[in-house]
């Protein structure tokens, strides 16, 4: 079935997030829509019938029901499913590709874990010198490199710009950014 099909939104939420009070509105929607159709069940349409369960559900809840993030939570688990040893790191940026405009807005920006910040440096760095192997160059989206520099915090972007312009070699640089010397 496929994850951005209404029918299996409906059915994820049901299955796996709705609380009772949720379910009761659920059944009562249900027993609605069972009364308006015609005895023996012609003309029942599942795909309606989730559409509009669906429109339904948002309405008495108040439209909290917030579908990008139901079918982005699908899609993480599926790639989580697929793939168990993927960071989710490498997971949010593949969603952030293959599901724009579904990011809830983030909270204050939260620092970069230091080996992730190192991991992304070389990263950065490798590309720069030209050393970035193709394999590496490949898993990463289009627009990596500004999204690295906006997520380095500002004295990295600083040591950076100091290793560019040869300022500092590359061994200071790094002994500054894993905090082995002011």
């Amino acid at each position: 079935m496929d994850p951005n099909d209404p029918l299996y939104v409906v059915l994820d939420f049901i299955l796996n997030q709705a609380t009772t009070a949720q379910l009761e509105v659920i059944g009562e929607a249900l027993k609605r829509r069972t009364a308006d159709s015609p005895p023996g069940g012609e003309g029942l349409n599942p795909r309606r019938m989730a559409q509009r369960l669906s429109r339904n559900i948002a309405k008495q809840l108040g439209s909290s029901l917030d579908v990008p993030q139901i079918a982005r939570r699908i899609v993480r688990d599926l790639i989580k499913n697929k793939e168990p040893g993927i960071q989710d790191r490498e997971v949010e940026i593949l969603l952030d590709n293959w599901l724009p405009g579904t990011r809830a807005p983030a909270p204050a920006a939260e620092p970069l874990p230091p080996d992730a910040l190192a991991s992304m440096v070389a990263t950065f760095l490798a590309a720069e010198r030209g050393t970035l192997s193709p394999e590496d160059s490949r898993d990463l989206p289009a627009d990596w490199r500004e999204r690295y520099w906006r997520s380095f915090p500002d004295e990295v972007r600083q040591g950076i710009e100091e290793l560019r312009r040869g300022s500092i070699d590359e061994a200071r640089f790094w002994a500054q950014l894993l905090g082995l010397q002011p």
